[in-house]
């Protein structure tokens, strides 16, 4: 029987991840080293991508100490036979019922849990659904995730080998599946294929859900905004005014961007759409203009890691007012307000 011929990479790739002197990690190309010697001392992850017409597979490997030690005192391998098996996985499953830009699948312990994929404005990503409980092996645990991204026409699927707990401990499998995709999000990447900024992760089992936010602990402002026709002679469409908060719940350390939610009054919101990306685009100029690109990285960190102060929410306040004079704003440019 003639056997069906594997697409051809498009493109192949690995990355290492390592920790940086500021708690964030890192992932970096190491393709050039493959064959040769690895280059970091201490790796914390593996992560391995390659791209056919047919799919977009990605191959991450959480490293104990004791395999980071194993995979230093060797040459650099690129891991086909693991990706081949996931492009196998794709393929059956596309085939079984082609998979939905909404929905996402996870394949833990033999079974598989679907679950709706939920994007808010800024590509923060959430799965929601009935969720299962997964026992933690003294192995590491192996999770497959297939779905598909609005900006490429492939279906992506992740391998993952690794360990999100306590050995021995019940997880459940959204939550592992967040984790998963959280670690991954890290890479440059994988953000752009998926349109995925960063994934919000469950509470863990039993642990207490964070009270909401007081006022007094968040960083918002109300903007007077001003729309505009994209013309040469630039004719008003809409006046009104455009909340913006900066997320302090959700971050990706990764990108050094802070999030943040727009909320506009009833005036602007007709048209407001096809403003929104230059309008945010303003606001983070604003904020990195005062707080710098550093201390953003940093304010990132304690947002993910939960440990945002006092102090830090007021320096967010301080830059944000700096845009308080309002915008005028088109659909791909936007200035301080001037007054007519």
């Amino acid at each position: 029987m003639k056997q069906t011929q594997r697409p051809r990479p498009k493109k192949e790739a690995l990355f290492v991840r390592i920790a940086s002197t500021d708690d964030s990690v890192e992932f970096h190309d190491v393709s050039s080293f493959i064959g040769k010697p690895m280059p970091f001392k201490n790796p914390r992850a593996t992560l391995a991508m390659r791209v056919t017409d047919a799919s977009v597979a990605f191959s991450l490997l959480h490293l104990t100490k004791r395999a980071a030690s194993g995979l230093v005192a060797k040459d650099v391998e690129f891991p086909r036979g693991p990706l081949a098996r996931l492009e196998r996985r794709i393929s059956e499953m596309e085939l079984a019922s082609p998979l939905a830009v909404d929905h996402l699948l996870v394949d833990i312990n033999g079974e598989t849990q679907t679950y709706t994929l939920v994007r808010d404005s800024n590509g923060v990503i959430e799965l929601v659904g009935e969720d299962g409980a997964v026992e933690l092996p003294k192995s590491a645990l192996q999770i497959t995730i297939a779905f598909r991204s609005p900006n490429v026409k492939q279906p992506i699927i992740v391998g993952f080998i690794g360990h999100v707990g306590k050995p021995e401990t019940t997880e459940t499998v959204r939550r592992a599946a967040a984790m998963v995709l959280f670690s991954i999000s890290q890479l440059a990447q994988f953000r752009v294929i998926t349109d995925v900024e960063t994934v919000k992760v469950p509470s863990a089992p039993r642990s207490v859900a964070r009270p909401a936010r007081k006022i007094d602990e968040r960083a918002g402002i109300i903007l007077p905004t001003w729309l505009y026709t994209s013309d040469l002679a630039p004719t008003l469409v809409a006046q009104g005014t455009v909340g913006v908060e900066i997320d302090l719940e959700t971050a990706n350390p990764a990108t050094g961007r802070l999030l943040m939610q727009l909320t506009p009054s009833d005036d602007l919101i007709a048209f407001f759409d096809q403003y929104r990306t230059s309008i945010e685009h303003a606001v983070t100029q604003k904020l990195r203009g005062f707080l710098g690109d550093d201390e953003i990285k940093l304010i990132t960190v304690d947002i993910v890691m939960g440990a945002i102060e006092g102090g830090t929410v007021e320096r967010l306040r301080n830059a944000l007012e700096t845009c308080a004079v309002g915008f005028d704003a088109t659909p791909t440019q936007v200035r301080d307000h001037i007054p007519a």
